[in-house]
């Protein structure tokens, strides 16, 4: 008896000090992932990234917080980015006339205003050098297209509205200019969202013949939907698990899915978005988490270094140091156009961009 409990003693002081181990040399870092790539209100524009708020367009440079580019003078103010990423245009609804002013990168402006010819317009998006909108003709609410000088030149747009205002599509067959929460992106056929937020439950929605393909992941992986993307007709997917246990003193919670000291893995899932069949997936180690992933590779963050991978066969291409990720800090990874910016959740100050080419 007096054998057995010195064993049980032994166990329990080897279990307690490998736990203690485990959760000293555990990452303390928080990193929080995120895709602003189909998000309107984010734009890489040179290299830099912009961000539109309720009361301006504000743009962070390396080692400075957002700053305030282009302040609203007017509560009735909206801002877009274009795709050719060479200017920014504000939109001004006052007395019922919408006027638009044309900005460059550094928030200067140039040329002179303009009014649109639809009284009370509603602008979606201003691209293609052409303003879409809505406005209502006293029946109806509809769809139009603008002229540079503000002349309606298209008042029959085709619009895509689906029931859960998920999203909706109006105006060329490239771009989406109205979107919620849930959407996740689309290519030149298809567009995608989930159901809700850290949902594996997607939906595909064939833009020409309006048919939907449901993408349910719950049953094949266990864990929480962080990022997504969407090319080629493939949906890219990242899937994050964490332990449910909490850690000794953590203070965490079961749901905190930016913890690496709770981390498990993040898997790749490649799927096809005709078929909704999985074409390729992968899983990272322990602490590992994928930062930015497309059809052709991921680079994850890993023990103090950016690793990027092939997502053909996981082989490693290059790897580069993460000297700005500190022990016990808190990021925030945001892929957006060409670049992952690096933020640091504590002090709100852009860190680094990483190339996504």
């Amino acid at each position: 008896m007096k054998k057995f409990i010195v064993f049980l003693v032994l166990v329990i002081a080897i279990v307690s000090a490998t736990f203690i181990l485990l959760h000293c040399f555990a990452p303390q870092n928080s990193i929080d992932v995120s895709n602003s790539r189909f998000w309107e209100q984010k734009a890489e524009i040179n290299g830099e990234i912009y961000y539109i708020k309720s009361d301006g367009v504000y743009k962070a440079s390396e080692n400075q917080k957002y700053e305030c580019l282009i302040p609203f003078d007017e509560p009735d103010t909206k801002a877009f980015f274009t795709g050719e990423k060479n200017c920014i245009y504000t939109a001004v609804n006052i007395n019922k006339s919408t006027s638009i002013t044309k900005y460059d990168p550094d928030g200067i402006l140039t040329g002179k205003p303009f009014i649109l010819d639809k009284p009370d317009a509603n602008v979606l998006a201003i691209d293609n050098n052409c303003v879409y909108g809505r406005y209502d003709d006293g029946n109806d609410v509809k769809s139009a297209v603008f002229d540079m000088n503000g002349k309606t030149i298209n008042n029959d747009l085709p619009e895509y509205e689906y029931s859960d205002v998920k999203f909706l599509f109006s105006g060329d067959e490239e771009n989406t200019y109205y979107t919620s929460s849930n959407y996740i992106g689309r290519s030149k056929k298809y567009a995608a969202y989930n159901d809700d937020y850290f949902s594996l439950d997607f939906t595909i929605i064939d833009l020409e013949s309006n048919d939907t393909v449901h993408i349910d992941l719950y049953d094949m992986f266990n864990g929480y939907f962080v990022y997504a993307d969407i090319k080629d007709d493939a949906l890219c997917l990242v899937i994050t698990d964490t332990s449910k246990k909490l850690s000794l003193g953590s203070g965490h919670k079961d749901f905190d899915i930016s913890s690496l000291e709770l981390h498990k893995y993040d898997i790749y899932v490649l799927t096809d978005i005709k078929s909704g069949k999985i074409i390729n997936q992968h899983k990272t180690r322990k602490y590992e988490r994928i930062i930015y992933a497309d059809t052709k590779k991921a680079i994850t963050y890993y023990r103090g270094n950016y690793i990027t991978y092939s997502t053909d066969n996981w082989k490693e291409i290059k790897s580069q140091k993460a000297d700005e990720i500190k022990k016990d800090g808190s990021y925030f990874f945001d892929t957006c156009g060409e670049y992952v910016f690096v933020f640091d959740d504590n002090t709100d100050k852009l860190l680094n961009k990483i190339s996504t080419k």
